[in-house]
């Protein structure tokens, strides 16, 4: 397989390499876990779907999906069995300002009372959506420089409402439930040509808080981005308060062209963070990538983890000698040649220094062609090995959503991944293998068909308009 990577790489074409994902701490290790994909509908498009999956290759459960995009409404519903999106979510223009209804909540600040705070630890700020556990309705008025906004619904287990108001740059905020909890927090921000400045400090009813603060500065291709968290490790986001993050935190991320050539770039991150006196985490991350004659692309990172992510609030036994020190390594080999696209990767994880001890070991080698005509077929292959506690999430991308695959112990995975015009859309269907030591070969498939279609009276606009 190298060696067929490196016949590929000599006469590939360009290629676009996406980071790798990693599901929220709070995920149960061993389960997988889906996330929505940010949609590409332009305006005035509407998209169906009906697919089936069965993830024991034998018992199947059908799956439906419609997403539409308005000049004053946006909207997406999902329905089936136990999927773990399903619901729905409507976002549009009235009254001078916006509104929603369903599974989202309007954060506001940086997230420290609603919505996600960011996870020091990740190396990207989230692209995927996660929704909420509930339904929520809120209104945001778009008057300048005065803002007001509203929302009330059911979030996990309790009633929760809100008030919000803002003036220019600056903003304060109020939300609780029947049962006494209460948050509040005032933010401002400032955006520039060269970057941008961010504050938000948050209250509860007891007095605990917690205060956030970021940087981010632009020169160029380089970018710069710095934020650092304090506070009192009793304080929760509204919600869901497994999502609250550590109350100290650090973070340190940058990327920039390597040596001047566009093409080219180095990526680092360094942040710290703990939970309690005894509960704590480290990571620190350099990749780089070259562009080998403009027509493929060479990775090759190291990192190193100390501690946990898990707090320990909600997860037994989630200390800094649980999850001691990790380190790991990883080189990754990607190009295109005309419709043929070849890419491997090979990561390792060990207890020891220089990756030594290994604790998690998997290699993955994907295979695909594209066609004009709609035709397409990908065939992806890994082979892993971890230790017990240790779990291996590979990415499966499905028509509305990304799965995060979790494997564990030792085996093989394979999934065929087919692709083709029908009925004036597009049909795909996926079937995977995986063979595990401790388990006889498990099979899984969906079938799905999806079609995009303009809305009447709609001006064609692009993507994200």
């Amino acid at each position: 397989m190298i060696a067929c990577a490196c016949v590929w790489l000599a006469c590939g074409a360009s290629v676009s390499r996406p980071d790798p994902v990693e599901p929220p701490a709070e995920v149960a290790d061993g389960g997988d876990y889906a996330v929505e994909r940010a949609d590409s509908l332009a305006a005035g498009e509407v998209e169906v779907g009906l697919g089936y999956v069965a993830n024991d290759g034998h018992r199947f459960t059908r799956r439906r999906h419609a997403l539409f995009r308005a000049d004053s409404l946006d909207g997406s519903v999902r329905d089936g069995p136990g999927d773990a999106l399903a619901g729905a979510a409507l976002e549009g223009a009235t009254g001078g300002g916006r509104f929603g209804l369903g599974r989202g909540v309007p954060g506001w600040g940086r997230g420290l009372v609603l919505g996600d705070p960011r996870e020091p630890w990740a190396r990207r700020e989230r692209s995927l959506r996660r929704r909420s556990a509930g339904d929520v309705a809120w209104y945001r008025t778009a008057r300048h420089p005065v803002r007001l906004g509203a929302w009330a619904g059911s979030l996990p287990r309790r009633t929760h409402a809100g008030l919000e108001a803002g003036l220019g740059t600056l903003g304060v905020g109020v939300a609780g439930n029947r049962d006494g909890e209460v948050r509040a927090s005032a933010w401002w921000s400032s955006d520039a040509a060269g970057g941008g400045k961010a504050f938000e400090v948050a209250v509860d009813r007891r007095g605990r808080w917690r205060a956030e603060a970021a940087t981010v500065r632009r020169a160029r291709e380089a970018r710069l981005e710095a934020w650092v968290r304090a506070g009192h490790a009793g304080f929760r986001t509204l919600g869901d308060p497994r999502r609250a993050g550590p109350p100290a935190a650090v973070s340190v991320r940058a990327e920039a062209p390597l040596a001047g050539v566009r093409s080219d770039r180095v990526a680092a991150l360094g942040a710290l963070w703990r939970f309690a006196p005894a509960v704590s985490g480290a990571r620190a991350m350099l990749e780089v990538e070259h562009a080998v004659a403009d027509r493929a692309s060479v990775v090759a990172g190291i990192e190193e983890q100390h501690g946990t992510r898990r707090d320990p609030a909600f997860s037994a036994g989630a200390s800094s000698e649980v999850n001691g020190f990790h380190q790991g390594a990883w080189t990754e080999w990607r190009g295109t040649s005309g419709p043929v696209r070849l890419a491997w990767r090979e990561e390792r994880w060990g207890e020891r220094a220089w990756a030594r001890g290994a604790v998690r070991v998997v290699v993955t080698a994907r295979v695909g062609v594209e066609s004009g005509l709609g035709l397409g077929m990908r065939v992806t292959h890994a082979v892993y090995r971890t230790n017990r506690g240790e779990h291996v999430y590979l990415p499966e991308a499905e028509s509305d959503r990304l799965v995060l695959r979790a494997l564990a112990g030792t085996g093989e995975h394979t999934r065929l991944e087919l692709r083709c015009p029908f009925a004036g859309g597009t049909a795909q269907a996926a079937l995977t293998r995986t063979l595990a030591a401790t388990h006889a070969p498990r099979l899984a498939w969906t079938v799905e068909w999806t079609r995009r279609a303009r809305l009447k009276g709609e001006p064609r606009s692009a993507p994200g308009s």
